[in-house]
């Protein structure tokens, strides 16, 4: 018991003893790319994530929705962005295992000159698959920053997966019962 004991001291000062904000020496921290999100870069996200979905979540329905932008070159507007989650949303909607009510949504503050776009980004909005307040929805720019476009993926990934599974009473603190 005292080595165990003091087994955990020693990796317990070993963590803190380490300088925060550097990465270990075995791994080299990549580039942060600058400038919005090309086609091609956000081609090969929605690829990863349709894979993903179908791999990890168990989302057949949607193996064979198209993923791409309406190019391969050049950078990646916001429209193309809301249109293709919104495939992807649509898609996997036959494997959702619970309804959530939809959210409230503020259509004025949507930036877009096309209909189908603003329904787009009100459908994913409702769904609480992005969120209602956003660079992706709102912003002044045609185009979005890569961190941007990284959070509304997760965002996006976090909402599927919720929607896609059921929660076990074993698992989840709010479904136990009192006492158990």
């Amino acid at each position: 018991m005292r080595f165990l004991s003091l087994l955990l001291l020693a990796c317990s000062i070993a963590v803190l003893a380490q300088t925060p904000g550097e990465p270990p020496k075995h791994i080299k921290p990549k580039p942060v790319a600058n400038g919005p999100v090309t086609r091609a870069e956000a081609n090969a996200v929605f690829a990863k994530v349709r894979d993903l979905m179908v791999e990890v979540l168990g989302v057949a329905s949607i193996k064979k929705v198209p993923v791409q932008t309406t190019g391969t070159t050049g950078l990646a507007t916001r429209d193309e962005i809301i249109l293709v989650m919104d495939r992807l949303t649509e898609a996997a909607k036959p494997s959702f295992k619970i309804s959530l009510p939809p959210l409230a949504t503020e259509p004025a503050a949507f930036v877009t000159k096309k209909a189908n776009v603003k329904e787009a980004m009100v459908r994913l909005v409702k769904g609480g698959f992005v969120n209602k307040v956003d660079v992706l929805l709102c912003g002044p720019a045609e185009t979005i920053a890569p961190d941007v476009f990284g959070d509304d993926i997760g965002f996006l990934l976090c909402r599927i997966s919720e929607l896609s599974h059921l929660p076990s009473t074993k698992w989840s603190p709010s479904l136990m019962k009192p006492g158990g």
